[in-house]
């Protein structure tokens, strides 16, 4: 199965936004012009997957990378991801963020590392995603970007 990755508009984002709060994923800052989204679509077009880059000045933090779990290991996590780290590398961002509750594993697997949450800058910190993780057990995890 070939899998592409598109950036998504405001209108397609719209309905992303509802599918990851269906997921129940922090989403009521996603649709901000630092948010950057992106999916994952099959040759027929299908969506199978989404990730977000929110950018703040020189680090970035990975939003909601997600892809449908019937559709795991096709290589459409780490096309999004792949994209998601070009993003960064274009807007000249140096370390890109995450936390993850259930993927460190994968994130480990294209360079991520285990980091405390207090080493995050604090626009990454003060982030929603952060807040929404605060009182998880979710792993933050960053990985500079070439």
């Amino acid at each position: 199965m070939q899998i592409q990755v598109a950036q998504l508009d405001g209108i397609e984002l719209e309905r992303v936004r509802l599918r990851l709060l269906s997921d129940g994923m922090p989403v009521r800052d996603l649709i901000r012009p630092e948010v950057h989204f992106f999916t994952a679509t099959t040759e027929t077009g299908a969506q199978i997957g989404w990730g977000g880059l929110e950018v703040h000045g020189g680090d970035a933090l990975l939003r909601a990378v997600l892809v449908n779990p019937v559709l795991r290991g096709i290589g459409a996590g780490r096309a999004l991801v792949d994209a998601l780290l070009e993003e960064a590398a274009r807007l000249k961002v140096t370390s890109v963020w995450l936390l993850t509750s259930e993927a460190e594993g994968f994130f480990s697997a294209l360079g991520f590392a285990p980091t405390h949450k207090s080493l995050a800058p604090p626009a990454i910190r003060n982030s929603e995603e952060f807040a929404w993780h605060a009182d998880s057990h979710a792993v933050c995890m960053r990985r500079a970007v070439a």
